[in-house]
């Protein structure tokens, strides 16, 4: 986090004169010590010391001489000896003004509070309409905290003398301290008025503006502060904190640097310089200033934090949970160290280890965000989703507009077979009614061109522009794409990139990082991009940017591929739906946005280096095996009770689980099937693995099983690119319908069943008809080849028939309606 440093207070306290005219003593020293006045006058404080000393030789009690030479030593800094010299002074005098307030100001500069506070009370007593006291006590308070009570001193100093700068200076850290900044902004705009070039008053000025967010007024006291005095790196630093508050990232990394120049071991400036770097997205720079940061000072646990927060995003995962120990050993409170290590935790899928940091993290600070990563790693973990909701839940309890749990929280749902159709669709309505109603303002008029066959401006928005299944969707469709009809603009929500991102940026017109903008920010970017369709590639799956849909930046707004149900939002108008999915009219009713059908809407891109199928194992192994290549947080208690059936209805026959890289995991799915009556023996568990191996180990697989309510999709089609049909649940929900799509494409719906009993008999015809499958087998390749419904060109002559008719009734003035495209 961003640091900045604290209110600046000025430590100058008014020095009360010494009597210029001493009166006679018993011995006549009247010569020799206006003598010794005069010399200290003039800057001579050895030899006016010395005369003093020569009259108190003689006359110890001379109280002029005793005050003279107390302000001596005290111009000198000798502070014990200020302070003897003064007490003996009030003690032939109790009621002297002077040497009671100077008194004040000695043990004052000793840090002696409580005692100086008594000595400037007394000289009160005695002057009560002396400003500078006044204000010498309000220092005082102001050390000891007790603000309320500084603040009085000072409005008495104030109703003695207005124009007061001191007072009025200080009157303003008080106030901003008690955090009662409209109040301490007035104050210092008075200040100001005395004092217009102080830069300590232009500077403070500015913290209290950041403090109100007003971050542009903040920025113009800090460059008036700099204008008077350009040398003070916690101006500079204090700038970029503004800066990088505004986004301007470039601006305040300028700002630290010029710190860091002119206090070379300033290691806040470090600590928010490195911050700014991670902003960029900089990362291997970061951990280099970081790592010096952590030269300058080993013990500052926010270095050791962003540290790991840089090799976090490198996806070193290993050495970021190192940073965080360092982070928590230095300080064992700190719940965001916890909570990353988690993170970091959770991406090696170490689960259990990862759930346990994140309830340390919770018992320390309770968090939305720590709440809704638990919720994740729970739910990734496979069988905890029970607890996995209750996270979410009250993650939302906390933060009832945090759009990113509500969406953690909805793709959940999708995965519960608990969840009626009409609590999903439900569920996903309040989300939008929520995340539109925070819209204060209603979008402005689009001002694009309405000419019905221009070309058309089409905008896509996802986290997934890399090695991912949403690209291997996408990206055969832009390949086929009609570049004169259509302008695509690729909007990435992502932090890094890959082969993959490299690939689809070549492909399209224009491309924008957009990770590190705000949803105002990006939502103005597409409006400046003069955007005609905005198209949704996530939906509530992870880094969407559904903020920026609810704003509506382009006229025409629809979803596809990335999430399997409503965004829930009305300002998105559209969704493309594959004909194969589901009858027209079966699903309409789930979503807010109007369905558009497609002879097929989207390609699945296979792996290049895709293995040689082999025949069916069974033929010669005896042993009939399934298997599931799902994420186990598809996998819940009714798939596994469902499969138990299918393998108990089968003897001998086993099962293969991909992605169980957890013992912990494998013991806990091993508990689960035995108490459905399936035992060890049976299962056979496999980590998650690379590309290569994970497609070679189909070799190994007779049938694949499909997990419900929330089906597969790309396992599907990597299980048939290796000649492995799926036997797949059809259900009333569109992630429970994926994998009819998939195999509907290819002619394999034989392996769709309609109910529990229906699953479990296409299990049993299978496994009994072995010949028959493995001629499926070998054939399965060539039916991708040859069906039409898989052919790029044809997704994307589809999906630009829709677009353009999508456009076609926004010029006319007419709402969004479902329709079919016919090719």
């Amino acid at each position: 986090m961003n640091q900045r440093r604290s209110t600046k207070v000025k430590k100058e306290h008014q020095v009360a004169g010494t009597s210029r005219i001493p009166k006679p003593s018993a011995h006549d020293h009247t010569a020799l010590f206006q003598k010794a006045f005069a010399i200290y006058q003039q800057g001579g404080l050895a030899e006016s010391e010395e005369l003093c000393k020569k009259i108190l030789h003689s006359q110890p009690d001379h109280f002029d001489a005793l005050q003279l030479l107390a302000s001596i030593t005290l111009k000198q800094n000798r502070l014990s000896d200020a302070v003897t010299l003064f007490e003996q002074a009030i003690h032939i005098k109790p009621g002297h003004f002077a040497s009671l307030n100077n008194y004040g100001k000695t043990l004052l500069t000793l840090k002696r509070y409580e005692e100086a506070l008594s000595s400037y009370d007394k000289a009160l007593a005695i002057q009560p309409d002396n400003a500078n006291t006044h204000c010498n006590r309000g220092v005082t308070l102001l050390m000891l905290k007790r603000y309320e009570e500084a603040l009085l001193s000072y409005d008495r100093a104030l109703a003695i003398q207005p124009d007061n700068a001191n007072a009025r200076y200080h009157r303003s850290v008080i106030l901003q301290l008690l955090k009662r900044y409209e109040e301490a902004l007035l104050s210092y705009d008075r200040a100001l008025a005395i004092q217009p070039d102080n830069a300590d008053i232009h500077c403070n000025r500015g913290v209290v503006l950041q403090a109100l967010n007003r971050y542009e007024e903040a920025l113009a006291s800090y460059n008036k502060a700099l204008a008077v005095q350009p040398d003070n790196a916690d101006t500079h630093c204090n700038q970029g904190v503004v800066l990088q508050a505004l986004n301007r990232h470039e601006e305040a990394l300028a700002s630290y640097e010029r710190a860091i120049v002119l206090k070379p071991l300033y290691t806040i400036a470090y600590n928010n310089r490195s911050f700014s770097l991670l902003k960029l997205k900089r990362y291997d720079d970061a951990l280099l200033s970081y790592d010096r940061m952590i030269e300058l000072n080993m013990n500052y646990p926010a270095s050791h934090y962003n540290r790991g927060n840089a090799l976090l995003e490198l996806k070193r995962y290993e050495e970021a949970i190192l940073s965080y120990e360092r982070a928590i050993k230095i300080k064992p409170d700190y719940a965001e160290a916890y909570s990353n290590r988690g993170n970091a935790l959770s991406e090696l899928k170490r689960f259990e280890e990862a759930t346990a940091s994140y309830n340390k993290a919770l018992t320390l600070r309770p968090d939305e965000r720590i709440l809704s990563n638990l919720g994740n790693t729970l739910q990734k973990n496979g069988l905890y989703l029970t607890e996995a909701e209750a996270c979410f839940r009250k993650a939302l309890v906390l933060n009832p507009n945090y759009s990113e749990v509500h969406s953690n929280l909805l793709f959940f749902l999708t995965h519960d077979a608990k969840v009626t159709p009409e609590v999903l669709y439900q569920e996903h309505l309040a989300f939008g009614e929520r995340l539109e109603t925070q819209i204060k303002e209603t979008p402005p008029a689009h001002d694009n061109p309405k000419i019905l066959d221009r070309r058309l401006n089409i905008g896509f928005i996802s986290g997934d522009f890399r090695n991912h299944p949403v690209a291997s969707l996408i990206e055969p469709v832009w390949q086929m794409f009609d570049c004169e009809k259509f302008k695509l603009i690729a909007y990435y929500n992502y932090n890094t990139k890959d082969q993959v991102t490299e690939r689809l940026r070549s492909q399209v017109h224009l491309w924008r990082q957009v990770y590190a903008m705000s949803d105002l920010s990006l939502a103005k970017q597409i409006r400046a991009d003069k955007i005609d369709i905005l198209v949704d590639l996530s939906g509530h799956t992870g880094f969407n940017r559904l903020p920026v849909f609810a704003l509506k930046p382009a006229p025409v707004q629809m979803s596809c591929i990335g999430y399997p149900a409503t965004t829930g939002l009305k300002t998105i108008d559209y969704r493309l739906m594959d004909k194969h999915t589901a009858p027209i009219g079966l699903l309409d009713w789930q979503f807010t946005e109007k369905l558009v059908y497609l002879p097929s809407s989207n390609v699945f891109h296979s792996y290049n280096n895709i293995p040689e199928l082999n025949p069916l194992p069974a033929l010669t192994s005896k042993v009939f095996t399934f298997g599931s290549f799902n994420r186990l947080s598809k996998i819940g208690n009714s798939v596994i009770e469902l499969w138990c059936r299918v393998l108990k209805a089968i003897p001998g026959s086993r099962l293969l689980l991909g992605n169980a890289s957890e013992k912990k995991q494998q013991e806990l799915f091993t508990e689960i099937f035995k108490q459905h009556g399936v035992f060890r023996e049976r299962l056979l568990f496999y980590p998650n693995m690379p590309m290569d191996d994970y497609l070679k180990l189909h070799h190994e697989v007779d049938l694949l099983l499909d997990s419900f309510p929330y089906s597969g999709g790309s396992t599907t089609n990597h299980g048939l690119s290796m000649g492995v049909p799926t036997i797949t649940l059809a259900g009333l929900t569109l992630p429970s319908r994926h994998g009819v799509t998939v195999l509907s494409r290819v002619g394999l719906e034989r392996f769709v069943a309609e109910n529990r009993d229906e699953f479990i008999e296409i299990a049993v015809y299978w496994s009994t008809h072995l010949e028959e499958l493995n001629e499926i087998r070998s054939e399965i390749r060539n039916r991708i080849k040859n069906s039409s419904t898989r052919s790029p060109e044809l997704v994307a002559r589809a999906t630009e028939s829709a677009l353009r008719q999508m456009w076609q009734r926004w010029c006319a003035g007419l709402p969004p309606e479902s329709f079919e495209v016919h090719l």
